[in-house]
């Protein structure tokens, strides 16, 4: 069986990205909306505010983010993982929300290099959704099962 694919990478990288475009930030700016928004993947803004204030380190919040989103795996599973489209700068609560099509962008604004270092939500992200169906090609190099 094939698995459906999805890129995962930044904003910036534009070249490496496909399909429609979401974002995992939880903060993003206006460029960094994309046609939706994956909450699923979106870090919680507490534990967020924790590791950019150093409360907490990068170690620390990932491993806590990778726990909480453990809790649900069945939601980032294809055909399950879904984004809200974005209604006056926020996601909207209100608009059903839609499935993520395979072939799709997740994006976040950390560099590459900083991903590579293991120092971005992202590559957690890649790990789970590679873990639970998806083939995952982040910042361009296909994520062993």
């Amino acid at each position: 069986m094939t698995r459906p694919t999805l890129h995962v990478t930044n904003f910036a990288s534009r070249k490496l990205h496909h399909g429609q475009v979401f974002t995992i930030m939880a903060r993003p700016r206006h460029f960094e909306t994309g046609e939706g928004r994956v909450g699923a993947l979106v870090p919680p803004v507490p534990l967020l505010e924790r590791v950019q204030r150093h409360v907490i380190t990068i170690e620390d919040y990932l491993a806590q983010l990778e726990e909480s989103w453990r809790r649900d795996l069945q939601g980032l599973e294809p055909g399950v993982l879904r984004y809200s489209v974005w209604e006056d700068g926020v996601p909207s609560h209100v608009r059903p929300v839609h499935l993520v099509p395979a072939d799709s962008t997740l994006c976040c604004a950390c560099s590459r290099a900083k991903a590579a270092a293991g120092h971005c939500h992202r590559v957690t992200a890649a790990r789970l959704l590679v873990e639970v169906g998806w083939r995952v090609v982040l910042d361009g190099e296909e994520v062993s099962p």
